[in-house]
């Protein structure tokens, strides 16, 4: 499967087909079984660590802490991706959302 910039794409199928495993491995959080991949030109097993940070996936579970403040869960995402989390920058994205 070859998906290009500006492409949509829907995955259909019934439960247990392979759709979330799919979308896991194509997000570098699931290391495939067997065959190969790639994610913007890097190897999805062996340039992984490059490609993470350009990789977002948002499944079922929306991924925030519900004891964390808005801010607070963007600064501790940020963090973990080894950008810069300044208060500032993430009030100004808040307030444009």
């Amino acid at each position: 499967m070859r998906i290009e910039r500006g492409e949509v794409v829907a995955l259909m199928g019934r439960n247990g087909t392979g759709k979330s495993t799919l979308l896991r491995v194509c997000a570098m959080l699931l290391r495939p079984s067997r065959g190969q991949g790639a994610v913007f030109g890097f190897d999805i097993v062996r340039e992984a660590s490059s490609a993470r940070g350009l990789v977002g996936l948002l499944g079922h579970d929306n991924g925030l802490y519900d004891d964390l403040t808005a801010v607070e869960n963007l600064r501790f995402v940020l963090r973990m991706l080894g950008r810069p989390a300044h208060d500032d920058a993430i009030l100004t994205a808040l307030a444009q959302v």
